[in-house]
């Protein structure tokens, strides 16, 4: 029964973690349409730029 439940919160935690990048990964266009984003961005999404600061860097 312990490895059920071990394998049951490995999936909880695996969950969670996805959630979480996907939800910094979608923040720079969470407000925008799908034209807003592709007149933004031309020839689509193909890696990353570094984090700007923001008005949350004084938080952490």
């Amino acid at each position: 029964m312990q490895d059920l439940n071990e394998l049951f919160r490995s999936k909880v935690q695996a969950c969670f973690l996805g959630v979480a990048i996907g939800d910094a990964m979608g923040m720079p266009v969470e407000t925008m349409t799908d034209d807003q984003i592709e007149k933004a961005v031309p020839g689509g999404v193909t890696g990353f730029l570094d984090a700007k600061q923001t008005r949350f860097d004084s938080i952490s």
